[in-house]
């Protein structure tokens, strides 16, 4: 999905970035969007104060979509995860250096997707 909207928008993307630092990512405000995520799926006591940092640095409509992104990203993933869907032997090929890359496979839910 990021490569389909970085060559629509004809924006640079660095998908290592995904799970790498933030500080490395081309997209404006990486560093708050990253830790607004990470609060938000941790559910993190201060979760409000930085959303309210985000907030300020990208606007309201920039939080609604950031949390928007994260809700529909947790919603597909814990419907799939929850129902043991593996990735079928083509998308897992297609897939491969992505997943390599990221370092997909370390993850606690690659279990029930790559195995």
């Amino acid at each position: 999905m990021l490569g389909a909207s970085s060559k629509a928008t004809g924006s640079e993307l660095n998908i290592k970035a995904v799970t790498g630092d933030p500080q490395e990512s081309l997209i404006p405000s990486a560093v708050a969007l990253e830790r607004f995520v990470h609060a938000l799926v941790n559910r993190e006591p201060d979760l409000p104060q930085i959303r309210d940092e985000l907030r300020r640095e990208i606007g309201e409509q920039g939080v609604i979509e950031a949390a928007g992104t994260a809700a529909n990203f947790q919603r597909m993933g814990r419907v799939a995860e929850s129902m043991g869907i593996p990735l079928d032997d083509a998308s897992l090929a297609m897939g491969e250096t992505l997943i390599n890359d990221l370092g997909l496979q370390h993850f606690k839910s690659a279990r029930n997707t790559f195995g």
